[in-house]
């Protein structure tokens, strides 16, 4: 009797689970939902030729000294590129989560997100002609719109299922952390290493993240540019003349 109500307690419990994880769907290494990385800029057709790709960034850890190509406004940003490889729904992309780690650093940056608005069309032949399309995924624009309850407009691939956005990979509060902390962090030149996914919801409902990618960021000693003697002696004897 005993084995039987345990028997009859673990089957309540699948079906109660089963029932929870309506509403989220498991997206093992980015399969159906991917970050491709980060890229240089945001193309004019996200269809078209793919941007040159961006493994890590350079910048000084005070901004206020000097602005790096990567840093903006208090802030270090990047593009981040982003693949649907759903057939049949479309994601809108909602937020994006960051965590940082700085090797021999006796405190770590807290991690944080920020809002990141994205929308992503079915796959479909606007990225795919019928084959696989390396995520273990099936494009095509016919089989896309086939069985899928998406209207024309999303469904005949006028909608590409790649999109690109740029975000602050390192924002102004955490580039404020870092000069506060500086006696727990190495001495400049040292690497941050940013790792990031992103996060949005289908057009079925279902909540989906992506793969992680890592962003390395080197931050180097700051650009104080002092005035020299003899920019000194020169303007002084100017002057008297």
């Amino acid at each position: 009797m005993l084995k039987k109500n345990i028997f009859k307690v673990l089957i309540g419990v699948g079906l109660i689970l089963s029932v929870l994880s309506c509403g989220s769907t498991n997206n093992d290494q980015g399969v159906s939902f991917t970050f491709l990385g980060y890229f240089s800029e945001v193309p004019d057709d996200p269809s078209g030729a793919v941007p040159a790709g961006v493994v890590g960034l350079s910048a000084p850890l005070s901004t206020a000294t000097g602005e790096s190509s990567a840093s903006f406004g208090g802030a270090i940003v990047t593009v981040a590129g982003v693949q649907n490889n759903l057939s049949g729904q479309f994601i809108r992309v909602d937020r994006i989560f960051m965590s940082y780690n700085i090797p021999g650093a006796s405190a770590q940056p807290p991690d944080t997100s920020a809002a990141l608005s994205i929308l992503l069309g079915p796959a479909s032949s606007s990225t795919s002609s019928g084959g696989d399309t390396g995520t273990g995924t099936e494009g095509g624009g016919s089989s896309g719109a086939s069985g899928s309850s998406l209207p024309d407009s999303f469904a005949n691939g006028s909608l590409s299922n790649i999109n690109y956005a740029q975000f602050m990979v390192v924002p102004p509060e955490i580039i404020a952390w870092l000069n506060f902390n500086r006696a727990k962090l190495p001495e400049p030149p040292f690497t941050m290493t940013v790792t990031a996914y992103l996060s949005g919801v289908t057009s079925a409902g279902d909540r989906m993240d992506t793969n992680s990618v890592p962003l390395f960021i080197q931050f180097v000693p700051d650009n104080v540019i002092e005035p020299t003697e003899g920019s000194d002696s020169s303007s002084s004897s100017s002057t008297s003349g």
